[in-house]
């Protein structure tokens, strides 16, 4: 979506989107690394999946915010939907695996 938008909107969204999807990416890396046997473990590893939806659900506001603002309409209301629907499954993911963790820990104990 950040490839369509023009130009003059590189500053105000395309950055930020991109910046939004880098931070969730850096987050989803170290969790997934994170060694989840010790309750500090767990815990950084919650912590961060949990910092990677709040970066999915900024990236979903500035999108919308991206399509009310911009006035030569260079993608569909069908894109916004689509990348609405990729952001969202995301989040569902990372709550899936949070969920399968908190599981586990108490399976464990």
């Amino acid at each position: 979506m950040a490839k369509k938008l023009p130009k003059s909107a590189t500053f105000y969204f395309s950055l930020d989107l991109f910046s939004y999807a880098k931070k969730a990416y850096e987050c989803i890396s170290i969790a997934n690394s994170t060694d989840n046997r010790s309750e500090e473990g767990r815990s950084i590893r919650k912590q961060k999946f949990s910092e990677a939806i709040g970066e999915y659900e900024s990236m979903d506001m500035l999108a919308g915010l991206a399509y009310e603002a911009i006035t030569e309409k260079k993608f569909t209301d069908k894109e916004l939907a689509e990348l609405g629907i990729r952001i969202d499954t995301e989040r569902k993911l990372l709550k899936g695996v949070m969920s399968s963790d908190d599981k586990k820990l108490s399976q464990s104990q």
